[in-house]
């Protein structure tokens, strides 16, 4: 695929959404063409920003191919979860929209995918259903027809509820896959997952050759930049994910076929050092990045990691380097760690920690397109009731040996994969994931 830095359009623009005393932001909209000619699109609203309690999914359509837009109308309001829409469908004798739901406190820890389906282009819809077929726990994203006929829609879920896990899935955090369909959307099945060291989402999928497909996705990770899976039978399997040379979005990022070309719209947004950085510095430390490496070598890579030009730096150099980066991840303070196992992770418990944070700011700090590490750890102490800190007391007490009450019991029971930190990989278990994985190629 070529690619091309900047591109001029030369096209009008025109305002799809205005924020006002009843909806007061819109975000991600899924422009569609109509059977009738008539655009539709869902608008992400509701509340002051995301997530909220209030987040909702509205719909919007223009009759004159875009030059105006009518005024948000209420597609789908959950009483006790947010919804946001993803995608609108087209392509199939019923138009749908697809939708998420999920728990606050947890975030996209547990999603919910919904169909909605309409028989008049957009000017009313069915009761949402599951789709289905397959589970429900996972985001979608833009649909495609494949030259066999076939549907298929990129998804992507979060893993660390084992118990809503389908398949097996490498890493942890998000896994991306796709789910197919080849009876006009009767039934789907669920296919991947892409194998990636860390987490993968919002992917995109195009079809190049017949069967031979190729699926972008956004990658957590430093180096900032899209990663890439290939498969050569219609979606079924993916081949391991690799780098691109396409920067990393600071937002989704979409792909459409145009005048038989592919085009790939990515809003780059990435700063030196954001607190997203920082987190991967503090996993590649922590072990879990890779547990073969040993404690000088974790140091050297978080070293790469945190300075860009580290390889131009003196090797004398390299104590002073270490001690400023230490402080740094320390916010200049002097804390001893406590004794015994830890009570957090990071990476594992990123989506309580976002929703607590994100409280304690009074907005989504990761919709920010920059927040220093040390404003990032200022919210974190700010932290109060909530998921993160009932999981946190109860690993304490477990750690302790102490009895739990009868809620946190309850509270354990029902969410014992969030509550029980994963160990990482032995080498052995490393060893044999890649025995396995070299068998099946």
């Amino acid at each position: 695929m070529e690619l091309v830095d900047r591109i001029e359009f030369a096209y009008p623009v025109s305002t799809m959404f205005e924020a006002d005393s009843t909806w007061l932001f819109g975000r991600e909209p899924t422009p569609r063409r109509m059977p009738d000619g008539s655009i539709v699109s869902l608008v992400y609203t509701g509340g002051k920003q995301e997530p909220a309690r209030e987040n909702v999914v509205t719909v919007i359509r223009s009759d004159d191919d875009g030059e105006t837009w009518t005024k948000p109308q209420l597609l789908f309001r959950h009483p006790l979860r947010c919804t946001w829409g993803t995608e609108i469908f087209t392509e199939g004798e019923r138009p749908f929209a697809v939708f998420q739901t999920f728990c606050y406190d947890t975030i996209y820890a547990e999603l919910r995918a919904f169909m909605t389906f309409t028989d008049d282009c957009g000017r009313s819809w069915s009761d949402p259903v599951s789709i289905p077929g397959v589970p429900a726990n996972f985001s979608v994203r833009q649909g495609k027809v494949l030259s066999d006929g076939s549907w298929i829609f990129p998804v992507y879920w979060f893993c660390n509820r084992t118990q809503w896990d389908t398949i097996h899935a490498p890493g942890n955090d998000f896994i991306s896959g796709v789910i197919r369909s080849t009876d006009g959307g009767k039934s789907f099945s669920l296919h991947g997952a892409v194998e990636t060291p860390g987490s993968a989402w919002e992917p995109e999928i195009a079809e190049l050759d017949p069967g031979h497909l190729i699926m972008y996705v956004r990658y957590d990770h430093p180096a900032a930049v899209l990663w890439e899976s290939e498969s050569f039978d219609y979606g079924k399997s993916w081949t391991p994910a690799r780098p691109t040379s396409i920067p990393n979005p600071g937002t989704k990022f979409v792909l459409y076929r145009i005048r038989g070309r592919h085009v790939l719209l990515n809003n780059v947004c990435t700063p030196d050092h954001p607190y997203r950085d920082v987190l991967e510095l503090l996993r590649w430390l922590g072990g879990t990045a890779d547990p073969q490496l040993d404690q000088s070598g974790r140091w050297y890579v978080a070293m790469r990691l945190f300075y860009p030009t580290f390889a131009k730096m003196p090797q004398a150099c390299w104590p002073q380097a270490t001690d400023f980066l230490a402080r740094f991840l320390a916010a200049g303070r002097r804390e001893q760690a406590r004794p015994g196992p830890p009570l957090m992770d990071w990476q594992q418990d990123a989506p309580l920690i976002a929703a607590g944070i994100s409280r304690a700011a009074g907005q989504d700090v990761r919709t920010l397109p920059y927040l220093h590490w040390w404003s990032f750890l200022a919210w974190f102490d700010a932290i109060g009731e909530g998921s993160f800190a009932t999981v946190v007391a109860i690993r304490d007490k477990l750690r302790r040996g102490k009895r739990l009450e009868n809620w946190e019991l309850d509270f354990y029971r029902t969410h014992r994969a969030a509550v029980e930190l994963r160990s990482p990989a032995s080498p052995a278990q490393e060893a044999e994931k890649q025995r396995l994985l070299a068998l099946l190629q």
